[in-house]
């Protein structure tokens, strides 16, 4: 016979007097096990519980670590960003200084022009009037 009716219970241990002891054994294993299964279920969740919060903490820790990592890459951007513009002010000056050698060197080709051609105006004065005096 199985039955966990109180009434069934009461009517064997009364037929049955050696039978209280055992049903006291058995009845004192089950709340073990349940206690036992209640304090495995309370530390499962209390594990579980750790676990998440590992999780999580790692999780911050990495997100820390890139945050860290976009920062220092930020800043030498910025840095690189800086160097850029300084260098190119530097190109723009030098731009600004060889256009102005070009102009210097266009009005220097034109001064030569006009001597040169100052220096041969005369040179034929002088063999004109080194063809005269002979």
């Amino acid at each position: 016979m199985s039955s966990d009716e109180p009434e069934d219970i009461v009517r064997l241990i009364t037929d049955y007097p050696e039978f209280k002891v055992i049903y006291d054994e058995v009845y004192n294993l089950c709340l073990n096990v349940e206690k036992v299964m209640e304090m495995f279920s309370k530390e499962l969740k209390e594990l579980d519980q750790n676990t998440v919060q590992l999780m999580i903490d790692e999780m911050q820790e990495e997100i820390d670590s890139q945050k860290r990592a976009l920062s220092s890459k930020d800043a030498e951007l910025e840095s690189k960003d800086v160097e850029i513009e300084s260098q190119k002010k530097e190109i723009e000056f030098k731009d600004e200084k060889l256009a102005s050698k070009d102009v210097e060197i266009k009005s220097q080709r034109k001064e030569l022009e006009s001597k040169d051609n100052r220096i041969r105006e005369l040179e034929e004065k002088l063999k004109a009037f080194t063809k005269e005096m002979v």
